[in-house]
């Protein structure tokens, strides 16, 4: 068990396993998420009439307003029953509770999703608003591609702008190239100009 600070929605966020804090993180760094709730019970019903309390590990609200409840199981911890009490939720309780519901499992994550979301939400920490917007208002005058070399020299004092942009990636200003690991030589997409 554990916990780290979302820096984006300024709150701390709860985790009971390694493969939660992963899943917890992607989803953090992601400019698709709003919203992020963990350890969310529901009661689903069966066929006898009496009903089984499961707590979803994760239930993300994305910014189309879709609404997915994740059981995070690793692989050799899914079990028939478990897949069963997952799609009988979904059949039974539907949208009042989630849109989708889903197990989320380690095959869902690479190394680099996971890196690449520890950068962002370090950089974010700093909350370093200044280079931000110094940023911010230089992706306009950019080309289709930023460095963070380039960031820095836009900011100056060390490496405050690449951390900058790198914690814009998740207000979807920026973007790491699809498989692209964030790194000093890093070639960020601009989506300001794109």
């Amino acid at each position: 068990m554990g916990a780290f600070v979302d820096p984006f929605r300024r709150r701390k966020l709860k985790y009971e396993s390694a493969l939660e804090r992963n899943w917890l993180q992607v989803l953090v760094a992601s400019p698709d998420v709003r919203n992020i709730q963990e350890q969310q019970e529901l009661d689903i019903p069966n066929d006898a009439g009496r009903s089984t309390r499961h707590v979803f590990d994760i239930v993300v609200e994305q910014t189309d307003g879709i609404i997915k409840a994740k059981a995070c199981k690793y692989k050799r911890d899914v079990t028939p029953e478990l897949e069963d009490l997952i799609q009988r939720a979904a059949d039974s309780v539907g949208d009042a509770f989630a849109d989708f519901y889903e197990i989320a499992s380690e095959s869902g994550l690479t190394r680099t999703m996971i890196w690449n979301a520890r950068r962002v939400i370090s950089c974010a920490l700093d909350f370093d608003r200044g280079a931000q917007e110094a940023i911010h208002n230089a992706l306009s005058g950019l080309g289709p591609r930023v460095s963070l070399a380039e960031c820095d020299a836009i900011v100056g004092d060390g490496e405050r702008g690449s951390r900058a942009a790198i914690s814009l990636i998740q207000a979807g200003l920026l973007e790491v190239p699809a498989g692209g690991r964030i790194g000093f030589i890093t070639e960020l997409r601009n989506l300001f100009t794109n």
